[in-house]
């Protein structure tokens, strides 16, 4: 069904800021990553860390006990 019901949001994280996300209140979500250009396995531009690593300010909802 190409019909995707409820609200919609595209939003741009800038340069520099962590960012994660969790579907809440809802059986399905679509997540759409949009890049500016090819990743560069050899010379990543991005830094990844753990969705609960204690060194970022931001708690999850109580009922979200493992990340991807």
């Amino acid at each position: 069904d190409p019909t995707i019901e409820g609200p919609h949001l595209a939003i741009k994280i800038p340069r520099g800021v962590m960012h994660g996300y969790c579907a809440r209140d809802c059986e399905e979500a679509w997540i759409v990553n949009t890049v500016s250009q090819p990743y560069n396995y050899e010379s990543p531009d991005e830094l990844r860390k753990a969705w609960n690593d204690a060194s970022i300010p931001f708690n999850w909802p109580k009922d979200i006990t493992t990340g991807g």
